[in-house]
């Protein structure tokens, strides 16, 4: 089933460049706050320069031996979002250009910006090595969206926590010459702040990246010999592990490849869990032997506090902070865990509620250190001013705050005209800016190629064929983008005074799927399926929709839609089921019967 997506855009290099600045000048204090709403096949490559002491200076000493205690606020999260925008350009240059000079300058400025963010060093350094910068104004390059920084609350923070870790256990080695690797995408930022670590504590560092490339279970990548000249120390930095570890275990076996022995070599990944049972033997045996380095976000501190606590803090006298993530909302939500609906646990964000001394809660919900809080937090702002839902509260760590709605979701049950009436006319009002006619021929291939091989693989090749008879159908327009994706009935709230609010009401455009920004028709479609409406019982939604400005599409495209939406919500509850204990396992084998029968009713 295709549901996973690789999240990127195309902007001219210029861009890329200019948000960067833009970040160093507010990290600095020189700079209003100001919103940011940005969110191919390479060969395998390589990109190297040595950060050994020579090249930073510093002091090293007082090197800390307990959790580092990171400061709150906008100044700490304005320099880890620099790092990260800066990694994200050396990222984009290294996969686009062969300019090794040009690549080398653009490390240098995630290398200071990894500098910046952990030891709060000065950033004129950084300022002036981006005023030196010229890139062509006619280049356009692929930012891909680091996912760990985006999804899945990945901190930069905890690699630089387990670097320390593993100086300490290296302390006695008769070599300090090691050779950092990071796997691009997110390896660019957090290769450098492994390697940054190291140089600070005195080791001779070498830092180069490497795009793995062949079969997503049997990855490879090639290292030259005299990237790794000298280095008796080999660490390999990704987020992950996901479904095989081919790519590390790629970057693994170039280094070994190249000259370096394979005893000391170690691997930095996101989590402690290993990769899942796709790899191949030899991936397998790289996992089982290579040490690994990884500190939870659990095992850090702001302000003395972990981030849970961290959060609370923020919120007001608090009484206690319940972690929601991983379904486990539903708890929260619903008396009887036999109203609970499915949950997509491998696609939910990190949630926590505080429940404050008088009563009230509030849910921090987490939407990304790579922009994504900046544009939920402006979305949730102007939805909560249309009367939609509630405003945030407050915003840090990559986490948004708002109050917790009490009420209780609706049911299917409860639909009616005045239901699908708010539906249709807040479609409208969460819809987002207008889609080019390059960005709708993209997405609407990406939705074909994922209903047929979907369609095929759960009703076979007759029906799967049907879906192309949406081939040259679907009209181009310039339609705005959809605002939501979560249009289902438990997606909204009637509140104890009884209005209807919706919750979790942006963000998902910008998710690890393959959906991607469609056009408002997705949203449309998504509550057409969802409250299982037919040709007659979908006419209140769609006079609601036109109402309010929406501009109504032909039927057929509209079937088009709905039959995509079914089929990746039917790939969704496939693979989670796949990963789910018994009773959630059957939870999604029912929901997922219901998005085969309807796309089965669109195609028949």
């Amino acid at each position: 089933m295709i549901v996973y997506g690789d999240p990127s855009y195309e902007e001219p290099v210029t861009a890329t460049l200019g948000r960067v600045r833009q970040w160093a000048e507010r990290a600095s204090g020189h700079a209003p706050d100001r919103t940011d709403s940005s969110a191919k096949d390479c060969r395998p490559t390589d990109r190297c320069r040595r950060v050994g002491r020579e090249s930073f200076p510093d002091a090293m000493d007082g090197q800390a031996d307990t959790a580092p205690q990171y400061a709150a606020g906008e100044g700490r999260d304005a320099r880890r979002r620099l790092l990260i925008d800066a990694g994200q350009l050396e990222q984009a240059l290294a996969d686009r250009v062969e300019n090794d000079t040009l690549v080398e300058r653009i490390m240098s400025v995630t290398d200071l910006a990894a500098d910046a963010f952990l030891h709060d060093s000065d950033l004129g350094p950084l300022q002036e090595a981006l005023a030196q910068l010229e890139l062509p104004a006619d280049l356009t390059v692929r930012v891909k969206v680091p996912e760990g920084f985006a999804f899945y609350a990945l901190y930069p923070e905890q690699y630089a926590q387990a670097a320390r870790l593993w100086v300490r256990n290296h302390a006695d080695s008769d070599s300090r010459r090691a050779v950092v690797v990071g796997i691009r995408s997110i390896g660019t930022s957090l290769s450098a702040v492994v390697a940054r670590e190291l140089a600070q504590a005195g080791w001779n560092v070498r830092r180069l990246t490497v795009r793995p490339s062949g079969h997503p279970y049997a990855r490879r990548a090639a290292i030259p010999r005299e990237a790794v000249q000298g280095a008796v120390f080999g660490l390999v930095v990704d987020e992950g592990p996901g479904l095989s570890g081919s790519s590390m275990a790629a970057a693994a076996q170039a280094l070994v490849e190249a000259g370096l022995d394979r005893s000391g070599i170690g691997f930095f990944p996101g989590h402690d869990r290993g990769p899942g049972n796709a790899g191949t033997e030899d991936v397998r045996r790289w996992w089982s032997d290579t040490p690994r380095y990884v500190v939870g976000p659990s095992e850090m501190a702001w302000q003395g506090r972990p981030l849970a606590e961290e959060l609370a803090y923020r919120s007001g006298p608090a009484v206690r902070v319940d972690d929601l993530s991983g379904g486990m909302w539903r708890h929260a939500v619903y008396r009887h865990e036999q109203e609970w609906p499915a949950a997509f646990v491998a696609f939910e964000r990190a949630k926590y509620r505080v429940v404050r001394r008088d009563g009230s809660s509030v849910l921090w919900k987490f939407e990304g250190l790579a922009g994504g809080v900046e544009a939920v937090r402006d979305s949730m702002a102007w939805l909560a001013q249309r009367g939609w839902t509630l405003a945030p509260l407050d915003s840090a760590h990559g986490f948004v705050a708002r109050l917790w709605i009490e009420g209780k979701p609706l049911q299917i049950d409860q639909c009616n005209t005045a239901v699908l009436d708010r539906i249709g006319r807040y479609i409208v009002d969460a819809a987002g800016t207008a889609l080019s006619i390059s960005e709708q021929r993209t997405s609407l291939e990406r939705l074909k190629e994922m209903l047929y091989w979907n369609t095929r693989e759960s009703l076979g090749e007759a029906l799967a064929t049907r879906t192309l008879r949406w081939n040259g159908l679907v009209p181009e327009h310039p339609w705005p983008a959809y605002g939501d994706g979560r249009l289902a009935p438990e997606e909204w709230i009637r509140s104890i005074d009884g209005r209807l609010i919706k919750v979790d009401c942006a963000g998902h455009s910008t998710d690890h799927t393959v959906i991607g920004r469609q056009p408002l028709i997705w949203d449309l479609a998504g509550a057409t399926v969802e409250w299982r409406l037919d040709s007659e019982t979908v006419r209140p939604l769609l006079s609601a929709f036109a109402d309010a400005g929406g501009e109504l599409p032909t039927p057929g495209t509209l079937a088009f839609y709905c039959a995509a939406y079914a089929a990746f919500r039917l790939g969704q509850c496939a693979i989670c089921a796949g990963m789910s204990d018994p009773s959630e396992q059957r939870r999604l084998l029912r929901a997922g019967d219901f998005y085969e029968s309807q796309l089965f009713r669109i195609l028949a």
